[in-house]
């Protein structure tokens, strides 16, 4: 069996999840601390109110007519997720790809203000400069 790191096992959820399962697809948080002062999604909750970089893997995304906007889940699957970003509809032309589909299964990170709804903390994305790629980012 794999070492444990906290109450999360080390592997990925894909490892832990047979296909089908609700939680299958999901990811670890990454590990903290993160290079050049970055939070992973666990650490989101301790920075509202502040503009920060939040870093970890897009495992869902979806667009939604009604609310007129693109929510990008980190690590967990919604409604289970520690951590969200919004990219509303009247932002999308600041977008050269389309975050929905070009995100999905990567590591990435975000920059922006901490704000919270209903107790789950995001960050609305402006523009296509708020948002990296990790590998990229941690260089």
């Amino acid at each position: 069996m794999p070492p444990r790191t906290g109450s999360r096992p080390c592997a990925s959820r894909k490892d832990w999840y047979a296909e089908g399962d609700p939680f299958f697809g999901e990811a670890e948080p990454l590990k903290a601390p993160l290079p050049k002062g970055m939070f992973n999604t666990v650490q989101a909750k301790h920075h509202i109110g502040k503009t920060i970089t939040v870093c970890g893997t897009v495992v869902s995304a979806r667009k939604t007519a009604k609310a007129k906007a693109i929510y990008l889940n980190f690590d967990r699957m919604h409604p289970h997720q520690d951590f969200y970003a919004t990219i509303w509809d009247y932002n999308s032309p600041n977008f050269s790809y389309d975050p929905e589909t070009a995100l999905l299964q990567k590591k990435v990170c975000v920059t922006g203000k901490v704000t919270v709804y209903d107790d789950i903390p995001r960050i609305s994305i402006n523009n296509e400069e708020e948002v990296r790629l990790y590998e990229e980012a941690i260089r």
